[in-house]
């Protein structure tokens, strides 16, 4: 029988309950190899597996399992993760729809709904169950700009919002449509961006805007994107929390970007990708010097991270890096989450 000649996850994040069980999708080529798959876990404690690759959870928390050929050294990784909900921090300046979204999500008056500026003084965390899965919908008190925070109790009520988005899974950022993107925008999706949070930009008040037509989405969109330049990843949808349109393609978002957070590629999958891209473009030289990538390898998710190691961390231009970023996005269709690039240099400790 031949050995196998590829290893991977047709799925790389699964969630589970404490108690439940899944056999997770490998895929093995060629499919008559008599190559024995050896499974791991990085923590048993919270998931085991089986050496038929059946995950069992047993309490809260975030594992990565691993598939490794015996006789060829091929591995696959995947994200097991053991939780009831996916928790969602809605955010933006004051006034932007944040309550009026979470009712029209849950279907009644959660949250006071109120055109003062600042009604909402606390995240209030709604739960909220449906076919795609279950979630808690955090409404966060409106982000003001520093100068305008002038009382103790708005104060803490923007620290809190920055706890909300500490702890969510995935940010939703309200803009509203009738405002367009304004600069308070900017540094509130900063937040979520500098947090590494699986994010998805909520242009609210959609049915306020007169006379659309195909042209408006793409205005708005590019205005968004030029203002947003730092985090392209980031797709937009066009809602109206008034009337509930577009509202129900929202949580097949918020599972993609989820899932996109919690994706691993393989060591040689991604080194695959580095090949291809350094032969597309060669990496820079300064004063006759080359920069030489030895590999890449992906050390952590939510949000990805990946490790290059280099003969010279100071020959590794920022575009540089940022175009192998972009490759790797490409290659993996990765919406959604930001990620992260380390520089290591050859000897350097980790």
């Amino acid at each position: 029988m031949p050995p196998i000649t590829r290893l991977d996850f047709d799925k790389h994040l699964h969630k589970l309950k404490p108690g439940g069980t899944r056999q997770l999708p490998l895929v093995v080529e060629p499919l008559d190899t008599d190559e024995e798959i050896l499974w791991e876990s990085s923590d048993p404690s919270i998931v085991t597996v089986t050496q038929e690759g059946l995950v069992t959870g047993l309490r809260y928390g975030t594992v990565t399992v691993t598939a490794t050929g015996k006789y060829t050294g091929l591995q696959a990784s995947c994200t097991v993760k053991i939780c009831d909900v996916i928790q969602v921090a809605i955010i933006g300046k004051p006034n932007v729809g944040k309550s009026s979204l979470t009712n029209r999500i849950l279907g009644q008056e959660r949250v006071i709904v109120s055109n003062v500026a600042g009604t909402t003084r606390d995240a209030i965390d709604s739960r909220f169950e449906n076919d795609k899965g279950k979630f808690v919908f955090i409404d966060t008190a409106g982000i003001r700009r520093r100068s305008k925070i002038d009382e103790d109790i708005e104060k803490y009520s923007v620290l809190r919002a920055h706890m909300a988005v500490e702890r969510a899974d995935v940010c939703l950022i309200l803009i509203d449509a009738n405002e367009g993107i304004t600069e308070q925008d900017e540094k509130i999706a900063g937040i979520a961006h500098e947090a590494g949070k699986p994010t998805i930009i909520v242009v609210n008040k959609w049915d306020s805007i007169p006379d659309k037509d195909n042209s408006t989405v793409k205005e708005f969109t590019d205005k968004i994107r030029t203002a947003l330049a730092y985090m392209p990843y980031a797709p937009i949808t066009f809602v109206s929390a008034k009337t509930g349109q577009r509202i129900d393609g929202l949580y097949d978002l918020i599972l993609t970007v989820y899932e996109q957070s919690h994706m691993r590629i393989t060591t040689g999958a991604l080194n695959d990708v580095l090949g291809e891209a350094m032969m597309r473009v060669q990496p820079p030289t300064d004063k006759g010097r080359r920069l030489k990538i030895y590999y890449i390898t992906q050390a952590s998710v939510q949000p990805p991270t990946f490790i290059c190691f280099c003969n010279d961390a100071r020959l590794f231009h920022f575009s540089y890096l940022r175009y192998l970023e972009n490759q790797i996005r490409q290659a993996y269709a990765m919406e959604g989450t930001p990620v992260k690039m380390v520089i290591r240099q050859k000897g350097e400790d980790l």
